[in-house]
Parts: C-alpha cells; sequence; structure tokens
C-alpha cells in the first residue's frame, strides 16, 4: 500500500472512477477528487497533495489556467502535476509546459494503467 495522497481532477465522474480504481490497483489508497479547476484549488489547501492528475478541458476554470494558478503559489511548487487531457493538439500540450504551467507530466486520455503507473513513477523520482 502507498499513502501517497492523489487528487484526481476531472469534471467526468466516470473519469475520476476509472483513475482512482487504476490507482487502487496500483496500491495507492490516499485518494481525493475534485470536478472542476474551482473544487481543485479549494481542496489543495487543506488536503496538500503530492500528485494532482487534472484534466485540462472542463467547464468553468479549466486545467491550464488550474495549473497556472497552482504554480504561481509557492506553498504548492513541489507539488507534482500530471496533465490528463484528449486533447493531442500542439497548442494544448505546449500551453501545459509553458514557464507558467509547468507540467510535470502529460498523459493523454484514454490511457492504460502502464501508462499512468509510468507517468506516477516519473513525478515521484523527482522529488
Amino acid at each position: 500500500m502507498n499513502d501517497t495522497k492523489i487528487l484526481i481532477v476531472d469534471d467526468s465522474e466516470y473519469t475520476r472512477s476509472m483513475l482512482a480504481s487504476m490507482l487502487n490497483i496500483l496500491g495507492f489508497t490516499n485518494i481525493i477528487e475534485a470536478a472542476n479547476g474551482y473544487e481543485c484549488l479549494d481542496i489543495i489547501k487543506h488536503e496538500m497533495p503530492v500528485i494532482v492528475i487534472l484534466d485540462i478541458v472542463m467547464p468553468g476554470i479549466n486545467g491550464i489556467e488550474t495549473l497556472r494558478k497552482l504554480r504561481s503559489d509557492k506553498t504548492f511548487s513541489a507539488t507534482k502535476v500530471i496533465v490528463f487531457t484528449a486533447a493531442s493538439d500542439v497548442k494544448t500540450i505546449t500551453a501545459a509546459r509553458a514557464d507558467d504551467a509547468r507540467a510535470d507530466a502529460i498523459m493523454v486520455k484514454p490511457t492504460s494503467i502502464e501508462t499512468l503507473s509510468s507517468k506516477i513513477s516519473l513525478v515521484l523520482q523527482d522529488m
């Protein structure tokens, strides 16, 4: 069992459930969920997750803007963010990697448990 706290942020309840199930299979048990960027920004202040898996396309505040807000707050500078998106266009991926966003990893939907494991391992090794 791994008690690394992980926050899943996606407007799709199905996607959040699928990711949580995969994380459970990988041995992660401390999983929190948020349905949008605003919930993410509220929850992260109280829960202080180690990793955030963040969808880009969400209503309200999108994932890129949420990530920029996280990166602008020094409290969350060590928080690892894996951007999770169905958008595979260059503009979206470039925005996620921009200096003011600085995603630690990018994962394209749909994903596999192997890819999820690889991305989690990648961001954890930088800690």
